[in-house]
């Protein structure tokens, strides 16, 4: 009886270990979702003021006071790598975390906050 009451124990104890020790979804960040941009060290090539950028499965919309464009885009590593047609615009990933975002692009940065 003694061992059985052991044996049990340790089951319940490996299960609440394994439980404990499992991630609630993942721990990364998605870039999906509506980023507003909140500053750019070139705001005239990537501007601050109402201007969204939103990301989809794999097509991103560029909202700037009203006017809409959409471009392809997929991740590679760091990489945000955005393509209409034949051009590809290459940018790098500096920080991504549920509420913020920034881009390096051409020398420029980009800050976001999720919208």
């Amino acid at each position: 009886m003694n061992r059985v009451l052991i044996v049990l124990l340790f089951i319940l104890s490996v299960g609440i270990l394994a439980t404990s020790c499992q991630k609630n979804g993942s721990s990364d960040p998605s870039i999906v979702g509506t980023w507003k941009v909140v500053s750019s060290t070139d705001p005239v090539q990537f501007p601050v003021d109402n201007v969204t950028w939103t990301f989809g499965s794999n097509t991103m919309t560029i909202s700037f006071n009203g006017l809409y464009e959409s471009r392809a885009y997929r991740i590679d590593g760091r990489a945000l790598i955005v393509t209409s047609g034949s051009e590809s615009i290459y940018m790098t990933i500096v920080e991504l975390t549920s509420s913020a975002l920034t881009l390096s692009v051409n020398g420029a940065t980009i800050k976001f906050k999720k919208s």
